[in-house]
């Protein structure tokens, strides 16, 4: 429950990415949160836990060709 009591919602309390740039919060280090969170993509071995959009964009399309082609 929500503290007002209503009904938990994903819906209640939108966030707009323009909150978290005011904040001085790095597009990159968001992307890579979310990702981190539970995007599903292969971690290196190295742990590695910054990737750049070049890698990030390499990781999308592996996934991509994995779901179509495999």
């Amino acid at each position: 429950m929500n503290a007002d009591g209503s009904k938990l919602s994903k819906r209640q309390g939108d966030i707009k990415i323009d909150s978290f740039r005011k904040q001085g919060i790095f597009p990159l280090a968001l992307l890579n949160y979310v990702i981190g969170a539970g995007g599903g993509f292969h971690k290196e071995q190295d742990n590695q836990d910054l990737y750049t959009y070049e890698e990030l964009i390499k990781q999308v399309i592996a996934s991509i060709y994995k779901v179509f082609f495999s």
